[in-house]
């Protein structure tokens, strides 16, 4: 079976008109995707929950 695990190496969280998204990578390419939340905070506690 394949680990599919990876760690973050970077991540990105921007504004937009519904709320806060953001993004998150590895050196595979796009590991994450949040749809949009209330706060800055609550994407970027989302994005880092399972990362690593």
């Amino acid at each position: 079976m394949e680990d599919t695990s990876q760690a973050i190496a970077g991540h990105a969280v921007f504004e937009t008109v519904i709320g806060f998204i953001g993004i998150a990578w590895s050196e595979a390419g796009l590991t994450r995707l949040c749809l949009p939340q209330r706060s800055r905070d609550a994407v970027e506690r989302r994005l880092l929950r399972h990362a690593g």
